[in-house]
């Protein structure tokens, strides 16, 4: 620097070492000091560059602006910045940015001006590249001052608004946008100036067409060269195909069948449909900014926590089960099925939680296992049933066996065959009982027990299931006390059944009552019913048995010492149920004796005296008679029809010592056979054969001529003892049916009431009935 300029000494130190091109020009303009930057950026020597005017290096037009801008540094001490393109020595136009100031002496006087030139050509492409993504974005982006008028913007933003350039550059977003988003956007600015940070914010521009069009706000800091925040940056999203997502996912939610809910990140509930009120009983005001903890209890709403935590961190899909409490205090079991709610950059906000009542499934889950525990017991009870069956009959039939096979060898006096056959025929009997019972029991659950209905009298079922159970009463020294009233009736039923009731239960007092011990029968009028009680001073019922004393096969300790399957009390509450009446049993526990009552309504109306003294006398006929007598039947020719050679046999005796001429054979061919060749004055046949059966073998004798003996008269056997397999029998032909094991006696009075009625038949010319 020219001592005669009178620059301080300073000055010229710094330009020498400053970094950027830097020159010092005095009050005209002219270059005084130059640093070597400033050679290097214009391509000239030094000395090319001292004592020139920089204006010679620029346009007319930018060399009018220096001087305007080095005037006014000089005039009012001010910084100017002035964009300059001066020319190189090579003819290259560079672009600059001038950074201009007072250079002032000791005094503060202005002696010159101190420029600094700032290569703009790296800035500049960065800024044309910068515009080049902005106009090239496929958001509406724009640029905006700190003031938020629109300097900058993409064809994107004049497609989604609609209007024109010159219609939206220069001009505020407040122009665009209400009111209220308008200060929402100013204080948006005001952070991202002031901290740097990105804001996002909701605004509604309106459109040139005058559309109100939903978009997000991503607005961040447009910085310069220094690193200054100059502006704002703002990428605007279209939201209107999202919130028409978002409304339709709402629709789903609201109009979904099972109860949905949606939550934030806390899980606070955001929005609900109907469905949850219903479940829950609230309103959906009742529910929406609550948490999800406040209808569940502590530890659940532990576990929902955590549920969300997952769902948040690993964006999984949860199944959660809660029993949310109802606004009427239930508890209601569900389970919820949680899943990430995300927005449209895929972040999970959330989550969208279903919930399914699970009370029909949960009853459903304990009928199956209550059904499962069901069949289990009855798997037991039937492994328990088949053991006590095969004990029953073995039992029996090993006395049977036994003393038989004794008598066979000759090994008995006669004082011991005559107990032996006593022996056989008791436990034959209880054999016949047994096979009886499960009989009833599996008509009765199958539904096929067919009553015969008719006005009866208590009293006489009473008396005659007493005279049926005495001699084995007195045989135990059991004292067996009967109170009956008379008027305890009538009632409808069937006479037999009924005897089986009161049999059974006078039979199963006897059986846990101790020698010595006492029976007391009581028959009643009471409340309309007639009443039958039973009370013994026995064993008695413990009371974890008493609630099952009627099902099948339910027996105690006591019960299994004394036999049976367990099946007599079943029978009978099943068949007073077929009555319309009612049975119970009660208890003081074991040892403490038993009482049964059974309850049967009353007929209402009247029937005339000789329909009770009708059935009085059917009852009296029908008294187990012990002794064995035998009708007479000299003369009877008897055809025997039984495919088992043992029971061949014993009906061949039987008949036999009752005087009657016997034929036996095997098969229906073999009857047929006989027919043909010999007269027969009875068919007895069995049903259950081979090849061809009993109803076989009557349809195939009624089609024969008179004299070939398809009038014979025909009693059919079966081991089937239900009243429609009787009336199956009557219905194919037969006369009369017989149930197996068959009674010698009742047999053979069979046999001799058949021949009667035949005779009877044919005598008066009128064809033979059924006897009934």
């Amino acid at each position: 620097m020219a001592v005669q300029t009178g620059a301080p000494l300073a000055a010229e130190l710094i330009v020498a070492n400053a970094p950027d091109p830097v020159f010092v020009c005095d009050l005209n303009g002219k270059i005084l000091v130059a640093n070597n930057a400033v050679s290097q950026l214009l391509g000239l020597r030094r000395d090319e560059v001292l004592e020139q005017s920089l204006s010679r290096f620029l346009s007319a037009t930018e060399a009018s602006e220096f001087v305007a801008a080095v005037r006014e540094v000089i005039d009012r001490g001010v910084t100017r910045n002035v964009r300059l393109r001066p020319r190189s020595a090579s003819g290259d136009t560079i672009p600059t940015s001038l950074n201009a100031a007072a250079l002032r002496d000791p005094h503060g006087k202005v002696i010159g001006v101190i420029g600094v030139l700032r290569d703009m050509r790296e800035l500049d492409k960065a800024r044309a590249y910068a515009e080049s993504l902005i106009k090239n974005a496929p958001d509406p982006v724009f640029v905006s001052d700190l003031e938020g008028k629109i300097l900058q913007a993409n064809d994107a933003v004049f497609h989604l608004l609609g209007f024109r350039p010159a219609e939206l550059i220069e001009q505020s977003l407040s122009h665009i946008i209400p009111p209220d988003e308008t200060r929402e956007f100013v204080a948006a600015v005001r952070e991202v100036v002031e901290k740097g940070a990105t804001r996002n914010a909701r605004l509604h521009p309106r459109s040139a067409s005058g559309e109100i069009i939903p978009t997000t706000l991503n607005a961040s800091a447009l910085r310069d060269a220094s690193g200054n925040v100059i502006g704002v940056i703002g990428i605007l999203r279209d939201m209107r195909e999202l919130d028409e997502a978002r409304r339709y996912a709402e629709s789903l939610i609201k109009n979904a069948p099972d109860p949905v809910f949606v939550t934030n990140l806390e899980g606070k509930i955001l929005q609900t449909n109907d469905a949850v009120s219903d479940l829950l009983g609230f309103r959906e005001d009742e529910v929406v900014e609550q948490s999800v903890s406040r209808f569940i209890s502590s530890r659940e709403a532990g576990e929902f926590v955590a549920a969300l935590r997952e769902i948040v961190e690993r964006g999984v899909t949860r199944n959660v089960r809660l029993n949310p409490r109802s606004a009427s205090g239930d508890v209601i079991p569900t389970m919820l099925n949680a899943s990430a709610l995300r927005d449209n950059e895929g972040r999970v906000t959330g989550a969208i939680g279903i919930l399914r009542d699970m009370r029909a499934y949960d009853r459903v889950v304990c009928a199956l296992e209550e059904s499962r525990r069901e069949l289990q017991a009855a798997d037991q009870a039937k492994d328990r049933f088949l053991a006590v069956v095969s004990h029953e009959l073995r039992t029996p039939l090993t006395a049977v066996l036994g003393w038989a096979r004794m008598l066979q060898g000759g090994l008995l006096d006669h004082a011991s065959a005559v107990r032996a056959l006593e022996v056989i025929e008791r436990n034959t009997t209880l054999l016949a009982q047994l096979i009886d019972d499960l009989l009833d029991l599996s008509r009765i659950v199958s539904g096929k027990l067919q009553l015969d209905l008719r006005p009866v009298d208590p009293v006489g079922v009473v008396q005659a299931a007493i005279e049926a159970v005495r001699a084995v009463a007195d045989a135990k020294h059991i004292a067996l006390k009967a109170v009956v009233d008379p008027s305890a009736g009538p009632v409808v039923g069937d006479p037999k059944r009924l005897q089986q009731v009161v049999w059974n239960l006078l039979s199963n007092a006897i059986k846990f009552t101790p020698q010595q011990g006492v029976i007391e029968l009581t028959l009643e009028r009471a409340d309309g019913d007639a009443r039958i009680t039973v009370r013994d001073n026995g064993a008695g019922i413990g009371p974890h048995l008493l609630p099952h004393i009627f099902k099948p096969f339910q027996q105690g300790n006591d019960a299994r010492r004394h036999g049976g399957l367990g099946l007599g009390l079943a029978i009978v509450h099943q068949i007073v149920g077929l009555h319309g009446g009612s049975v119970r049993a009660a208890s003081g526990g074991d040892g403490h004796g038993a009482t049964f009552v059974v309850e049967l309504p009353i007929r209402r109306e009247r029937f005339e005296d000789k329909e009770i003294e009708a059935e009085r006398v059917r009852r009296s006929g029908s008294e187990h008679d012990t002794k064995l007598e035998l009708s007479n039947l000299d003369g009877v020719q008897v055809l025997v029809v039984e495919d088992d050679p043992d029971a061949r046999e014993m009906l061949k005796g039987v008949l036999q010592q009752a005087g009657a001429e016997v034929i036996s054979v095997g098969s229906a061919a073999e009857a047929l056979d006989t027919l043909h060749h010999r007269r027969a004055d009875v068919l007895i046949s069995d049903i259950g054969m081979p090849d061809e059966d009993g109803y076989a073998l009557i349809h195939r004798v009624r089609a024969l001529g008179p004299k070939s003996g398809g009038t014979v008269p025909a009693i059919a056997l079966t081991a089937n003892a239900r009243a429609e397999d009787r009336s199956h029998a009557l219905a194919a032909g037969f006369q009369m049916h017989l149930a197996k094991p068959i009674d010698p006696g009742e047999l053979t009075r069979t046999i001799a009431e058949t021949i009667r009625v035949s005779s009877f038949a044919r005598r008066s010319g009128t064809p033979d009935q059924n006897i009934l």
